[in-house]
């Protein structure tokens, strides 16, 4: 996991941070550090192709790929990126206004997220799709991922974790 001797940063300071993530890129998930000011969401959607990390472990890997053990320094590219969340949890937003959720269900190649998706209460269901094909990343809780490594499927639970919806294959909602 994060390094023990590593600086934990705070991602609402007024400055840049290094603060621990998890995230799943489809062959690999990864326990590391980004560099991240104010919400995991605006990194996620930020312009620059690429995110920066360190100390980078790989967490139940795909047992065909290198395994790294708190690599100083790495690059992921965003297209990649499947799942991404604060491993201290991202806080709510105190304006945001009233919600309702969701089940949903992304696949994509070997690999499948569900969880429960929120959507503004004013908004009426037959509008969430399109709410959904609009967006980049959209943040789910209660989050199942699993992945076929290698013809042997694997699974684990998040509390949150944002999808890249851009790389879904497909997008199921109850």
């Amino acid at each position: 996991m994060i390094a023990s001797g590593s600086p934990q940063g705070t991602t609402f300071g007024p400055e840049m941070a290094w603060t621990p993530v998890e995230v799943f890129t489809g062959e690999q998930r990864l326990s590391c550090e980004m560099r991240l000011r104010g919400r995991l969401r605006e990194r996620l959607l930020d312009t620059e192709p690429t995110l920066r990390v360190r100390n980078a472990t790989t967490v139940a890997a795909d047992p065909s790929m290198p395994r790294l053990v708190g690599a100083p320094e790495g690059m992921l590219h965003r297209q990649h990126v499947i799942t991404a969340t604060l491993v201290a949890g991202e806080p709510r937003d105190p304006d945001a206004p009233e919600m309702t959720s969701r089940q949903a269900l992304f696949e994509g190649d070997h690999w499948s997220v569900s969880g429960s998706v929120e959507f503004p209460a004013g908004l009426g269901a037959d509008q969430h799709m399109d709410k959904l094909a609009g967006g980049k990343f959209v943040l789910l809780h209660q989050v199942s991922i699993y992945a076929n490594w290698g013809g042997a499927p694997v699974g684990w639970q998040l509390a949150e974790a944002y999808i890249n919806l851009e790389i879904t294959r497909g997008i199921y909602l109850r």
